[in-house]
């Protein structure tokens, strides 16, 4: 990595110094890595966006600490425990909606629920139907079986990456076909 500051001398003093000039510099460095690193994991523009602010905010708090040598290591780092957090994060809602959607299901047992749940279920399974053989499996194993990326990767013999491809794949495309059903089934529950 090139100097940071031309009169740096690596200590931690010496950045706590020029903590402002040197942060610019890092961040116009490094912002355009941290966005790749969430694009490389899938998440939209706008949750890259959010990682590159909260990495960098992160970074900020540490700049008396940071020194040159580890400077990309440590944003790096940040950057894939930040990325790895949000989507951690992401599924937790997904998971709570889900249940709540699930729980509605379970509390009012009246003929038009069953019904938008059966309208549901049968749009689900044709837009599984519509799926390539492998992003179907993928999905199926991850979302209805509840199996990690890893244990798929490994009961089929593809990349974690690859099972994440599928899936992001898979995923995106029952989202988009599913979507008008779920604003108007949600319109009915909430």
């Amino acid at each position: 990595m090139s100097s940071l500051n031309s009169e740096s001398h690596n200590t931690s003093k010496d950045i706590s110094k020029n903590k402002e000039a040197i942060f610019e510099r890092l961040y116009f460095d490094f912002a355009k890595k941290v966005y790749v690193i969430g694009k490389r994991f899938h998440l939209e523009h706008e949750d890259c966006e959010e990682i590159v602010q909260e990495v960098f905010t992160k970074l900020w708090g540490n700049m008396d600490r940071l020194e040159e040598e580890t400077a990309n290591a440590y944003i790096t780092i940040i950057a894939k425990n930040t990325v790895l957090k949000f989507i951690r994060s992401k599924t937790v809602r997904q998971n709570y909606l889900n249940q709540m959607i699930l729980t509605r299901f379970e509390t009012h047992n009246n003929i038009d629920d069953l019904i938008n749940y059966r309208e549901l279920h049968k749009r689900l399974k044709k837009a599984l139907s519509n799926l390539s053989p492998q992003p179907r499996m993928v999905f199926e194993m991850v979302k209805l079986q509840e199996l990690s990326v890893s244990e798929v990767a490994k009961k089929i013999n593809l990349s974690r990456r690859t099972v994440e491809s599928h899936l992001y794949k898979a995923s995106k495309y029952i989202k988009a076909h599913l979507n008008v059903l779920i604003s108007l089934l949600l319109g009915v529950f909430f």
